[in-house]
């Protein structure tokens, strides 16, 4: 505007009654228009204050297109892609204080140092032989066989070697292994195994340590220590008068019982003794000859081939 005259026009209806120079208490209102500005160009706009967004910043009311231009450098076109996306999938990711995740996880790197892919084939044969677990306190093997049983080997525990079998049929079975004595075996079914009494019950057809038995002896005879512990033995011998306690071969250091003599309906039976059973001041057997009468004679096995009878206690009635 150098080398301009501000004037001012006065406008009476829309004719200009005069021009005059503005004063000091005249209001001014200038539009500046750029040299080249045509009439219509500026009536296309409205250039009032009230619809630019000043230097200092405010709130856009409608969009602002940049084409190709960059702000600070930024294709906004081209980072708008990424924007949406990342909008699109926010809820999708897991937040770093942690959260449940709806989806596998593929990695081709580590978790803690732990290859995934190495350590989730082990997992896999892990779950697939469950059966074959063995607790790391422990020590020892376990099998598995055709028919379903579990073998849990050698070492389970330090102490002993201990072998447990699961046998669908026959139950758990618990048996020494080699170099150790003692072992127990034990079946809960005994229609596989004639040799176990079920712990259900059922008949014996044997008898066990600790049984009595009940004979009527018509000839000599050897008693067997290692079926029996206590004996009830009528005497009844077919020829002559006479029964002999032949040398046993079944008894067992500590053992220890009765044997009580029962006089047949005759009476009159005597009794002697092979040389490993000892009495008192070698006095042999004195029973009572009464027909029918019972007497009691205790015993104590104190070697292979010792067993000492005690004194007889006689006529029980």
């Amino acid at each position: 505007m150098a080398n301009q005259i501000p004037v001012k026009a006065i406008y009476s209806g829309s004719d200009v009654t005069s021009l005059g120079e503005f004063t000091a208490s005249d209001d001014i209102t200038i539009t500046y228009l750029p040299t080249g500005t045509s009439s219509s160009t500026v009536a296309l706009g409205d250039h009032t204050h009230a619809t630019y967004l000043p230097l200092a910043g405010g709130t856009m009311t409608g969009d602002l297109v940049m084409g190709s231009n960059l702000v600070d450098g930024v294709d906004i076109s081209a980072r708008d892609a990424v924007l949406t996306s990342t909008a699109t999938t926010a809820s999708a990711a897991l937040p770093k204080a942690g959260g449940a995740m709806t989806g596998a996880i593929t990695t081709n790197s580590t978790f803690d140092t732990r290859d995934v892919a190495t350590d989730g084939t082990k997992l896999d044969t892990i779950a697939t032989n469950a059966n074959n677990y063995v607790h790391p306190n422990h020590s020892g093997e376990v099998t598995s066989t055709a028919d379903g049983a579990t073998v849990i080997a050698d070492n389970i525990v330090d102490e002993a070697n201990l072998k447990i079998s699961n046998n669908p049929t026959n139950g758990y079975v618990l048996t020494a292994q080699s170099g150790n004595s003692g072992g127990l075996t034990w079946a809960a079914d005994s229609t596989t195994d004639s040799t176990k009494l079920p712990l259900a019950g059922g008949t014996l057809t044997g008898a066990v340590k600790g049984s009595t038995q009940t004979a009527t002896l018509t000839a000599d005879a050897t008693l067997d220590f290692s079926t029996y512990q206590n004996f009830v033995l009528t005497l009844a011998p077919a020829s002559g008068i006479t029964i002999n306690l032949d040398n046993p071969s079944t008894d067992v250091v500590g053992q220890s019982g009765f044997i009580a003599f029962i006089q047949d309906g005759t009476g009159g039976r005597l009794v002697t003794a092979s040389g490993d059973y000892e009495t008192a001041a070698g006095a042999g057997v004195a029973l009572t000859s009464t027909a029918s009468a019972t007497d009691l004679v205790p015993y104590l096995v104190v070697a292979s081939n010792r067993v000492l009878l005690g004194t007889p206690q006689l006529a029980f009635a």
